[in-house]
């Protein structure tokens, strides 16, 4: 499961889950910070990430261009990385499902 965590995240959180998502990557670590969603998505399409984030705007994306990527939308702004690494440990299950669903392509998890 690769994820790609979108800039509203703290690029500390792929340390904290490398033992769930080894293959997950930060976008300051490709040169995506402020750069347009779009073009995050392009990226996440092209090398087969599943897009994590606190906000809508990847999601209206999702609805104009259906995945791939998929979407891992947390409905829960001012999250310590801790409390994000949490939400998305209690819900590992849920998320492989989802990621195995060619059918599925945003999921919204709520804090």
């Amino acid at each position: 499961m690769k994820l790609l965590f979108d800039e509203n995240i703290s690029y500390r959180i792929i340390n904290k889950l490398k033992h769930l998502f080894p293959d997950s990557l930060h976008i300051s670590k490709v040169g995506f910070v402020g750069k347009k969603d779009k073009a995050i998505w392009d990226f996440a399409k092209t090398e087969d990430y599943s897009i994590v984030t606190l906000d809508e705007d990847f999601s209206e994306l999702s609805l104009l261009y259906d995945a791939p990527p998929k979407i891992i939308w947390i409905h829960q702004n001012n999250l310590t990385t801790n409390e994000l690494v949490e939400i998305l440990t209690q819900n590992l299950t849920t998320i492989e499902a989802f990621l195995q669903d060619q059918d599925l392509s945003c999921l919204e998890l709520f804090a």
